[in-house]
């Protein structure tokens, strides 16, 4: 208990899944958590399950006024911001390249990697002005083994691992005290990937992964916490793999994003 007692996180897409088990895990933690999402009823009623330790925020992480307004909020209301995760992102449709949807293309970046990248942009100021924090970017192992019929998706992905990485450089020779690290789930069992795959390809996936069955929301959040908290003081850069040994095997078709 107590591990990022004190501290302040916003936590983006933190309405269901993992931001939602992120969320729970650092309020019991004792952080003060602030909840972002385009699902407003679903983000309310997760601050209110939560408690007193969590307010929500309508945000649409694409939108970079919106990113403007939500951390000068914050800073007024809490005195400054010392974890963001970027949780917030959206999957795309399987397609061959000759037939990707531009628009479609443009909107998994917007939300994925623009929206990953605006956070970092706006909370580096409010947390170089304070002693420094943690920022934590929910990328994917789809940042490292490919799927043929994934490349929208995977390609947002591993532009989010390449981000984290300069930035982590970044802030560490400017000696701001700030680390970036990157997580990157395998197969998560959240109920929006049981709702987008067959029972079938559920189990294809399970058979695929080392440990034999997919992960659930609370795997991310505990790594999560220990990128957030001071125990990972001297951590920064690193892309923690957290897929039951996802990477070590080939994908199978159908393969569930996170």
């Amino acid at each position: 208990m107590g591990r990022v007692a004190g501290k302040v996180a916003i936590i983006t897409g933190g309405a269901t899944g993992i931001g939602r088990a992120i969320a729970e895990l650092l309020a019991t933690e004792g952080a003060q958590v602030v909840i972002t999402d385009v699902n407003i009823d679903a983000g309310k009623s997760a601050a209110r399950e939560i408690g007193n330790q969590a307010v929500f925020k309508a945000h649409d992480v694409a939108d970079e006024s919106a990113w403007i307004k939500i951390i000068a909020e914050v800073v007024s209301q809490s005195g400054g911001i010392d974890i963001l995760v970027n949780n917030a992102g959206i999957g795309s449709p399987n397609v061959r390249p000759e037939d990707a949807d531009m628009a479609q293309w443009r909107r998994v970046q917007s939300v994925n990697l623009e929206g990953t990248f605006l956070g970092c942009k706006h909370c580096l100021p409010a947390m170089e002005s304070s002693n420094g924090g943690s920022i934590i970017n929910i990328s994917s192992v789809a940042a490292f083994v490919p799927t043929a019929g994934d490349l929208v998706y995977g390609a947002s992905k591993a532009a989010v691992l390449q981000l984290t990485r300069s930035l982590a450089l970044h802030c560490a020779q400017g000696n701001s005290n700030i680390r970036v690290n990157s997580i990157h789930p395998g197969a998560i069992r959240t109920k929006g990937v049981e709702n987008r795959r067959s029972a079938e390809i559920l189990r294809q996936v399970e058979r695929s992964i080392p440990i034999g069955r997919m992960g659930e929301p609370d795997d991310i959040a505990y790594a999560a916490l220990y990128l957030a908290s001071d125990e990972s003081k001297y951590v920064t850069g690193l892309a923690l793999v957290v897929d039951g040994g996802y990477v070590l095997a080939p994908a199978p078709p159908g393969a569930p994003e996170n």
